[in-house]
């Protein structure tokens, strides 16, 4: 698991859970027992929303009308055509939800609310993280969860699959590792493409530097999911600190995995971070390159997020050093034709400043790209840096390089926001999440869905020109 101090402070409360001896009984004492939440048949009720922007953009902004303190709604977005989802993972006194959104005459409406069905020996109000990771694929719909719980072995972490029947999603399949292992953060990251499903567990093999990793491999037969590998990389050893699988990216064909290692170690030891490229080879998924970036570094957390369409492939690396800026953040794009891989381009905000975290988030949509950071330090012996909203940056490609075209920031936003935290594209629209405060309601969380409103705004091949 990342240290604490990479989250949100809401995620700071979270330690004294996770490092109780007893974290059972203290679940058990948790106030505001869950009831469960029905799933709703499709009705376009809109939650609270907000609609401002930019000239060139539209922004809509979304709360969810039962939301609380500490539910980091849009803690992970994903947009694909006219659906969408936001993720409250609430990691404290409650388990998770996933909200559902249609596009509906250009707005944004909230259809469902889903939830995973707990093992019933899950302790009153357990933290289950479900929504920390989203994965779509057809009308199937992936949700890591990954401190789900086991009566015999407690938080050893699952993934969800829900499917679209008749437009409600209903959770069909539980997925867990074969031999599971408390606290590996199995759900940590999710991907799905077609049958075949890869779930990251980034605390497996926990050790003297931290933990190693690892990737497991679904396949759905007959609607029956089978475990059929457990990846982890070709330097991977128990205890290394890598933290392989804490991102994943997978288009059915191209499979990346990141190891980007710890955000601050005790111990002063770093791994500079690497992506691992599989293919699949007679059915079996065989490592065939290690990506690092040209100028690696220790510490750069390079591989914390990853995006991968066709040959091209994204790659963040939000502690990166920039010049004098520590922690300004990098994404490195590679081009994957050839097999091996091979970096092109390294991006870097136009207005970056140490502490920004650039390459916390990364969406990949044809020739756009969608970057976030928020500001924040990672060692607990620096003073916190002054906070600031957080932004997320639109990136064009043309004629193979990128340039940076346009800066997303919440039109209410405030210090502290954490505004970038998650990102996605897809068509013309952009999704950003952002776990800042609503009212008295510390980290609740909202998102906001952005789409442009001039016909010259270039956005995954959808539109010709340029925006400024």
């Amino acid at each position: 698991m990342k240290s604490t101090s990479w989250l949100p402070s809401a995620l700071i409360l979270l330690a004294a859970v996770v490092s109780t001896t007893d974290a059972r009984a203290i679940q058990s004492q948790q106030a505001n027992r869950w009831a469960g939440w029905p799933a709703p048949a499709l009705q376009f009720a809109p939650p609270p929303t907000r609609i401002s922007g930019s000239p060139d953009w539209a922004e809509q902004e979304v709360i969810a009308d039962d939301g609380q303190a500490a539910d980091l709604y849009g803690f992970d977005v994903l947009v694909r055509g006219d659906l969408a989802f936001v993720s409250a993972a609430a990691p404290i006194y409650r388990p998770g939800k996933v909200y559902v959104f249609a596009k509906v005459a250009d707005a944004w409406m909230q259809t469902q609310v889903i939830t995973a069905t707990q093992d019933p020996s899950a302790p009153p109000n357990w933290s289950d993280f479900f929504g920390w990771s989203l994965a779509l694929s057809g009308d199937r719909l992936l949700v890591g969860a990954p401190f789900a719980f086991d009566p015999m072995m407690g938080p050893i972490g699952a993934a969800y699959v829900f499917t679209n029947v008749a437009g409600t999603w209903t959770q069909t399949s539980a997925l867990t590792a074969t031999i599971p292992t408390a606290t590996d953060y199995f759900g940590w990251a999710v991907t799905l493409a077609g049958n075949t499903a890869v779930i990251g567990a980034n605390s497996h093999n926990r050790g003297a530097n931290g933990t190693e990793g690892a990737a497991y491999v679904f396949l759905d037969e007959n609607d029956a999911w089978t475990q059929t590998q457990l990846l982890e990389g070709s330097d991977s050893t128990p205890g290394d600190g890598h933290q392989f699988g804490n991102a994943i990216a997978f288009d059915g064909t191209t499979l990346l995995i990141g190891a980007p290692g710890a955000d601050y170690s005790s111990t002063g030891v770093y791994f500079p971070g690497a992506a691992y490229r599989f293919g699949n080879v007679g059915g079996t998924w065989t490592e065939t390159a290690r990506l690092v970036p040209d100028d690696s570094a220790n510490g750069d957390q390079f591989g914390f997020s990853l995006a991968a369409s066709a040959d091209t492939a994204l790659i963040g690396a939000p502690a990166a050093t920039i010049g004098a800026n520590s922690h300004q953040g990098a994404i490195y794009a590679f081009d994957l034709a050839g097999g091996a891989g091979q970096q092109v381009q390294k991006l870097v905000a136009s207005d970056g400043v140490a502490l920004n975290q650039f390459g916390q988030s990364v969406a990949l949509a044809g020739d756009t790209a969608v970057v976030g950071q928020w500001r924040f330090d990672d060692d607990p012996n620096h003073p916190a840096p002054e906070p600031a909203p957080g932004e997320a940056y639109l990136f064009e490609r043309s004629a193979g390089v990128w340039s940076q075209a346009h800066v997303f920031a919440a039109s209410d936003g405030t210090p502290g926001d954490s505004f970038g935290w998650s990102v996605d594209a897809d068509g013309t629209s952009v999704l950003v999440g952002a776990q800042g405060n609503v009212g008295a309601n510390t980290f609740q969380g909202t998102a906001y869905f952005y789409s442009p409103q001039i016909d010259d705004v270039i956005f995954a091949d959808a539109f010709e020109g340029t925006a400024r």
